[in-house]
C-alpha cells in the first residue's frame, strides 16, 4: 500500500475501479488548562477521513458503509490514542450523509481528539 500514499502537493490520480481514502487532520486549537510545576496545555483537532468507492460494481454503498462503521467503532468516544505525558483521546466520532461525486460516492467520517501535554 505505500506505493499507493500520496501527501500534500503530490499528483494523486484516484483508482477508476478500488475505494481510497482521503484523511484531513484539523486543528482547532488549544488552551492552558493548569500553570505551574506540572501543568497542562490542553490540544484539540479533528481528523476527517473520507471514504470513496466506485458505484459501478453495484458494491460501493455497502463496501463503504462496512469501512465507515468500522471507523466509527475504532475510534470510540473514550479511546485512548496514545499513553504517557502525550495523552491523545477521542472526544467522538461522526459520520455524515453519503454523497455522490463524479466518479463514485463519498461518506465522510469526522473524528474528534484531545492531547493532553504535561510540563
Amino acid at each position: 500500500m505505500p506505493e499507493h500514499r500520496r501527501f500534500e502537493g503530490q499528483p494523486f490520480k484516484p483508482p477508476a475501479h478500488l475505494p481510497w481514502v482521503k484523511a484531513t487532520l484539523l486543528p482547532e486549537g488549544g488552551a492552558v488548562v493548569a500553570w505551574g510545576k506540572g501543568g497542562l496545555v490542553r490540544q484539540r483537532g479533528a481528523l476527517r477521513v473520507d471514504l470513496f468507492g466506485p458505484i459501478e460494481d453495484g458494491l460501493g454503498l455497502a463496501r463503504l458503509e462496512r469501512l465507515a462503521d468500522a471507523l466509527l467503532a475504532w475510534f470510540a468516544p473514550g479511546t485512548a490514542l496514545s499513553e504517557g505525558p502525550l495523552l491523545v483521546r477521542v472526544l467522538g466520532v461522526q459520520r455524515e450523509p453519503f454523497r455522490e461525486e463524479p466518479g463514485g460516492l463519498v461518506v465522510a467520517v469526522r473524528i474528534s481528539w484531545f492531547c493532553d501535554m504535561t510540563g
